[in-house]
This record gives C-alpha cells, structure tokens and sequence, in this order.
C-alpha cells in the first residue's frame, strides 16, 4: 500500500530501473527505446551471463527476461 503523494507515486513509478535480458538484438534494441521514453532507467544484457553480472552488482526493481536465454540454466 502506497501512503504519499500522487505525485510521489508517479515520480516514484518513472524512476524505476529495469533490467532487459533479451538475445534478439532487434527486438532489445526496440523495447529498451520504448522504455526509455518513458523515462525509466534501463540496463540490458543478451544472455545469463549478463543477467548474472548485473544482479549481482546491482538493484533492480523489475527484471524483464526473455524465454529460453542463452546461457541460463
């Protein structure tokens, strides 16, 4: 449950980073445009060894992954 402000929720919501673990280069490249648009901070990797490094060294607040990663067990 959320007890500020709207504007503290909206400011709260758009400072959110995301991790994008994505092998498609095409389709990675497209959403981390689209997310960064709409302002959220964004760190992005192609395989499970990029996903492992950067949770590893750092806090997100949603991991977006991609099915059948390379590397991931």
């Amino acid at each position: 449950m959320f007890y500020g402000t709207i504007d503290g929720l909206i400011s709260a919501v758009l400072t959110m980073k995301l991790l994008l673990i994505e092998d498609n280069p095409t389709l990675a490249h497209w959403l981390a445009k689209m997310l960064e648009q709409e302002s959220f901070a964004l760190d992005a990797g192609q395989d499970g060894d990029d996903a492992d490094q950067l949770l590893r060294t750092n806090h997100y607040d949603v991991v977006l992954l991609d099915l059948n990663v390379p590397k991931l067990s």
